[in-house]
């Protein structure tokens, strides 16, 4: 029986991926004369946190160059203009967050992102207080791919991992909720996932996942 949700946030929650896609290859084709597809943005960067991404890209396009400058420089140059820009919520959003809390589901947020910001978009859309629990990337050894994030939050809702379902839109998220042994369902973003054997569902919006709790209870 599942007795909590776990949110991912980026492209799942809110409509953000879009511009980190841009940020990133802005980057790379100013520094580098390096182009960034939209499929190596989701191989590389989707779903992991800023170190994560610019590391893989480095080491993926051969480029030898100091991680903790290119680090300073996004964020100066492309992350302090991305955060600036309104982005809107993912459909569907409020109404699956207003079911799971009139149906005593317990709600978590598990994010490659720093609580700090996690707090303030979740209160700048006022859906702070449908989340029981918050969990970033930061408070982890290692983040997605790998499963800790997902397990610290299940850790915190006190649940069982075979009594959570995690939400996702990037294949780095579906691959560590597969690896944790929990229970996945993919709402894409920019692409279909890759294995979606791996999940329970492939659905086009978060309010459908209404449907699929309702014919699982």
């Amino acid at each position: 029986m599942i007795k909590g949700i776990i949110f991912d946030m980026d492209g799942l929650i809110i409509d953000s991926e879009i511009v980190c896609f841009r940020a990133y290859q802005e980057y790379f084709n100013k520094h580098f004369n390096q182009d960034i597809t939209q499929y190596d943005y989701g191989e590389l960067f989707a779903g992991r946190s800023m170190k994560a991404g610019v590391q893989n890209a480095l080491e993926y396009y051969h480029i030898d160059y100091d991680l903790d400058t290119a680090l300073k420089e996004m964020q100066k140059e492309n992350f302090e203009k991305a955060e600036h820009q309104s982005i809107p919520l993912k459909p569907g959003v409020k109404e699956l967050l207003a079911y799971l809390h009139a149906h005593d589901y317990k709600i978590a947020m598990a994010t490659s992102s720093t609580l700090d910001r996690v707090h303030t978009l979740l209160d700048e859309y006022d859906i702070l207080k449908y989340f029981n629990k918050l969990v970033s990337g930061t408070q982890v050894k290692r983040g997605k791919p790998y499963p800790d994030v997902f397990i610290k939050a299940c850790e915190v809702l006190e649940i069982k991992v075979e009594e959570a379902l995690v939400l996702e839109d990037a294949d780095s998220g579906i691959q560590a909720a597969h690896t944790g042994g929990i229970k996945v369902i993919n709402i894409p973003d920019l692409r279909e996932p890759k294995h979606p054997e791996y999940c329970e569902a492939v659905l086009k919006s978060l309010d459908l996942v209404i449907d699929y709790l309702k014919e699982n209870a």
